[in-house]
């Protein structure tokens, strides 16, 4: 059980920074950059990954980096957003990070009940193979198979 805790933890700690870096910065968010729709799919075993999380992470981050995200539906899309739902990502190379973990939040704590079914192939910048380019116009990412 302390393992489980300690897990769930972790990965909160990872998703909140994640969060925390993603928000614009400055007065007003007046120099945030433009987000162009960004959409794609992510299939596991040739079914939707219903629920896996997807996060975009600029290959050239810094000071102000933005790190769109998005949830698979049930139909295996998914759409990036930014700075406001759906909006889509800035222009620029990015890794994509995928994680399909299941958690329940029990007496106001978040426990992790199944692990990422990708089997963490996918869960950081090290260790993840894929990569994506979002352009200045409406975005497409080439779908995503897992097996």
């Amino acid at each position: 059980m302390r393992q489980l805790l300690e897990f769930s933890i972790r990965t909160g700690t990872v998703v909140l920074a994640l969060i925390a870096l993603s928000a614009p910065i400055g007065c007003g968010g007046s120099n945030k950059p433009k987000a162009y729709p960004t959409a794609g799919e992510v299939y596991f075993q040739g079914k939707p990954a219903e629920g896996a999380s997807v996060v975009f992470v600029p290959l050239e981050a810094g000071v102000g980096s933005v790190y769109p995200s998005g949830e698979v539906d049930g139909s295996g899309a998914f759409r990036l957003t930014s700075f406001k739902a759906d909006d889509g990502a800035p222009a620029g190379e990015y890794a994509i990070v995928l994680n399909w973990q299941k958690t329940e939040v029990r007496n106001g704590e978040v426990y992790l009940v199944e692990r990422d079914k990708f089997g963490g192939r996918f869960a950081n910048v090290a260790v993840s193979n894929l990569r994506a380019e979002v352009k200045k116009e409406k975005n497409q990412i080439k779908r995503i198979d897992v097996e």
